[in-house]
């Protein structure tokens, strides 16, 4: 038996209507959340999709894509928005779609809404998209025939398209290459729990889901070299700043008993741990060995160079554009949703 939208309203005992809406990205979140979940089991039994909603079917009218990305101040002098957003571009150049950017703010969901319902767009690539609940709400509510591309952050229970870096491999590489040189008291400054999202009163606190996989890629790549993991060695910074490496190492280095090696969330943290230790004259690599994380184009001219992991970031960003220009085309033969793993880089210079 052909399964249709009026199998799924009759099983489920709502109205057809309702089935329409639940399979519209844009109206679906007015469904009340009864109707939603009555509807769901039975979209999950039958694995169904509307026909007139597959990729294959689809006529836009738009040519839009949506970029959404959590609002931030530094939101175009971030080297990681940067890569990721020339990537997105770079995939667009030869195509017939444009793309409008739309930061999220902290002030309700409805802004996202919004947003779709004036611009109708096809598809819609979501950076860093566990860090805001506006954006949690948004893939959550999607319905899956819509096309629409997670960057980073992956996680396996959320049925969608990801292009990713597996950022705990890379924590388990630079412990590895530390390993490899015989260095033992190995330090870790992670970045912030929680992030602060938007301005004021209206600010939110978020956890940072890549601070959580990066310290459990950390503790993980410790216990599997029996390493010793000194919790007064992992100190949790407040913002991504080369002044907090700085204050942080200090911190580290104010004891007799001190680590042969730091390893940093990201590069800015690695470049005040290398100011610091420049300052009290201690010799890196020497005595000291730094690594940093992400891999930007200004790590290469610290003071040493400094060894990092790479993330991929253009590449990510260009994958997730063709990906979804493929999907909404209909251009793939793609069965279920993709998850592009890309693996991180050590990148060797002077510091480690």
């Amino acid at each position: 038996m052909k399964i249709t939208e009026e199998t799924i309203a009759r099983e489920a005992g709502v109205s057809k209507a309702s089935v329409s809406r639940y399979f519209n990205p844009i109206e679906r979140d007015k469904l009340k959340p009864e109707t939603r979940d009555r509807i769901q089991p039975v979209v999950q039994e039958h694995d169904f999709e509307p026909e007139k909603r597959s990729a294959k079917k689809r006529k836009y009218q738009t040519g839009v894509f949506g970029v959404l990305v959590p609002y931030s101040a530094d939101l175009f002098e971030s080297p990681y928005h940067r890569g990721v957003l020339s990537g997105i571009m770079a995939a667009m150049e030869n195509s017939s779609y444009e793309i409008r950017l739309i930061p999220v703010r902290d002030d309700g969901y409805g802004n996202i809404r919004r947003f779709l319902q004036k611009y109708l767009v096809d598809g819609l690539i979501i950076l860093t998209w566990r860090s805001h609940p506006n954006l949690i709400k948004l893939v959550e509510s999607v319905s899956k025939p819509f096309p629409i591309i997670l960057i980073n952050d992956f996680d396996e229970t959320v049925y969608a398209n990801f292009a990713y870096c597996d950022v705990g491999e890379g924590m388990a590489k630079a412990v590895g290459y530390l390993a490899d040189k015989g260095k033992r008291r190995i330090a870790f400054l992670r970045g912030p729990v929680h992030n602060k999202i938007g301005f004021g009163e209206t600010a939110m606190s978020i956890e940072s889901i890549d601070s959580m996989q990066k310290y459990e890629g950390f503790r993980g790549a410790m216990k599997a070299n029996d390493f010793e993991i000194r919790e007064d060695w992992i100190k949790e910074c407040s913002c991504y700043v080369s002044e907090e490496g700085f204050k942080k190492a200090s911190e580290l280095f104010a004891g007799d008993k001190c680590p042969d090696s730091v390893i940093c969330s990201n590069d800015a943290l690695a470049k005040g741990v290398l100011d610091y230790l420049a300052e009290k004259g201690i010799k890196c690599p020497e005595e000291v060995s730094v690594i940093g994380f992400d891999g930007y184009e200004e790590s290469e001219y610290t003071v040493p160079p400094l060894t990092t992991i790479k993330q991929p970031l253009k590449e990510m960003g260009l994958k997730a554009g063709e990906l979804l220009i493929e999907i909404s085309n209909g251009l793939g033969r793609h069965s279920g949703v993709v998850r592009q793993k890309f693996e991180p880089e050590l990148v060797i210079r002077k510091s480690a």
